[in-house]
């Protein structure tokens, strides 16, 4: 009998304490059953609560491709269509579950042109919302009418994120019955009965995009397929470490450029190759945008190997002049510049990836050794070097170095009222600096025949004698402004593909 109370005993005590558990937390109940003695199996209650169930799907992604037979008269329109939904199921039907999503357009690939001199539209984007209505306004679109089709005209719309509708309500308060809000998508192509055959052969494609958070569009995104030049300009905002040197830009250069700059932006670019893992000696990065024209710098520097030994060097080190028995620092004169790096770097190359290298008018004049010394800031230094206050003295070629205010304007936006000689400090803020590798920039000082500006080991600039001292060499040079972005996120591990 006192085995039994006993028995009795603990079972009550732990379903007193699972009940007790679930009034402390306020869990709701699901009944689990677990033996407490012999064969004996108690009943409590322990937690199930699961969360609103808001899910989202879209049926395919839209294409659309026309040929010579679809311009024919009879032909008439020719359409895609998708579909994306939003459904949500609420866990607790006492309550109304409320959420909020965003939906998108995404025009991937689109090179279809207006063909008559009044831009009929030809590609007409049509939306019908949940409720049924036709969306009549989206900013930058504009709403059309062409024959007994309305839509947005989006003919000559390249690569764009369209944000269909932002925050976009959806309730539930049933746990079986889901509550659907169906969104339609239809590209229309407008047979105009005119001269269309220029659209043959184009393409259009686009994906709808809906989910819960807003999308974040990388730069990438926007930029594959795209003028490499102008889409890293249009698309600056997307990535904060490209800044735009105009009148606003405090201390910036206020010539239209656009700059990397901080401590390791995504500015990667595998150039001179097509191996899948991209090889050190091809991996360069953006220093920045110039005009039309996008310029690179080696991620890190030019061996032996890719340079030639027609230079005398030392362990990848070379001398400005390219040789020691050249003292003179004129750029032309130099042959590291006409036999190494306008040389020997090009051939290795090829054509294939030579004719991607604009040529260049350099600014070779150089300027004093005072430019890079307190209390001159970047701004000075890039006016005495390549601004308003530069040499008159040019040389043209496909090949050069960084300029000093490249180095310069490549630290993060605080160090730039600090004179170049106390660079050392953007040590972790400056992506073109190479710790333990001093570098020759292209810029010499004039008044001293035999000097030029170097990026220090330790990231201070000062100058080293083109004849006698030794630095490391970055090819630079500017990409023809027809130049895209094939693929690629701009990191290290990958880099922009280009064609």
């Amino acid at each position: 009998m006192n085995k039994l109370k006993e028995k009795l005993m603990n079972k009550k005590t732990l379903i007193f304490i699972a009940l007790l558990l679930c009034v402390v937390t306020g869990i709701s109940y699901a009944y689990f059953g677990f033996f407490v003695g012999e064969g004996a199996n108690a009943i409590i209650n322990v937690s199930t609560e699961q969360p609103d169930d808001l899910h989202f799907d879209v049926d395919k992604e839209l294409s659309m491709t026309l040929n010579q037979f679809n311009f024919t008269a009879e032909a008439g329109n020719l359409f895609d269509t998708a579909t994306a939904v939003a459904s949500l199921k609420a866990n607790d039907t006492t309550e109304t579950a409320d959420f909020t999503y965003n939906i998108y357009f995404n025009i991937l690939s689109n090179d279809y042109i207006y063909t008559t001199p009044d831009h009929k539209p030809e590609i007409i984007l049509t939306i019908t919302d949940p409720s049924g209505n036709i969306v009549t306004d989206i900013e930058g679109l504009t709403y059309v009418t062409a024959g007994d089709v309305s839509g947005f005209d989006v003919t000559e719309t390249r690569r764009k994120l369209i944000s269909v509708s932002k925050d976009h309500a959806i309730s539930s308060r049933s746990s079986k019955n889901a509550t659907r809000q169906n969104w339609s998508f239809k590209i229309n192509f407008i047979n105009l009965e005119t001269n269309q055959k220029d659209n043959a052969g184009k393409t259009f494609n686009a994906k709808i995009i809906i989910q819960e958070e807003e999308y974040q569009e990388s730069l990438a995104d926007k930029c594959v397929g795209q003028n490499m030049s102008q889409c890293l300009k249009d698309n600056a905002a997307l990535d904060p470490t490209l800044l735009h040197h105009d009148a606003n830009l405090t201390y910036g250069a206020e010539d239209d450029s656009y700059r990397y700059t901080g401590a390791n932006p995504n500015n990667y670019v595998c150039f001179g190759s097509d191996a899948e893992t991209c090889p050190s000696a091809n991996l360069y990065r953006i220093i920045g945008v110039f005009g039309e024209q996008t310029k690179l710098v080696h991620a890190t520097y030019a061996t032996t190997a890719e340079l030639g030994t027609a230079v005398f060097n030392s362990e990848n080190s070379f001398n400005w002049s390219g040789s020691e028995d050249n003292a003179s620092n004129t750029w032309s004169e130099s042959t590291l510049n006409t036999e190494s790096l306008n040389g020997t770097f090009l051939n290795n190359l090829g054509p294939t990836w030579t004719d991607k290298i604009a040529t260049t008018t350099w600014n070779v004049g150089g300027m004093d050794l005072e430019k890079i010394q307190s209390p001159n800031t970047v701004k000075d230094t890039y006016d005495y070097e390549v601004g308003a206050n530069k040499s008159s003295t040019t040389y043209e070629a496909k090949i050069g170095m960084p300029y000093a205010n490249e180095y310069g304007y490549a630290a993060n936006s605080n160090y730039w009222t600090t004179s170049l000689n106390g660079y050392e400090m953007t040590a972790g803020n400056n992506w073109m600096l190479l710790e333990n590798n001093g570098y020759w920039t292209i810029t010499r000082v004039p008044i001293y025949a035999v000097r030029a500006f170097i990026v220090g080991n330790d990231g201070g600039m000062g100058y080293g004698e083109v004849d006698f001292h030794f630095h490391r060499v970055r090819p630079t040079f500017n990409l023809v402004s027809s130049v895209k972005i094939s693929s690629g996120e701009g990191t290290e591990a990958n880099p922009y593909r280009i064609a």
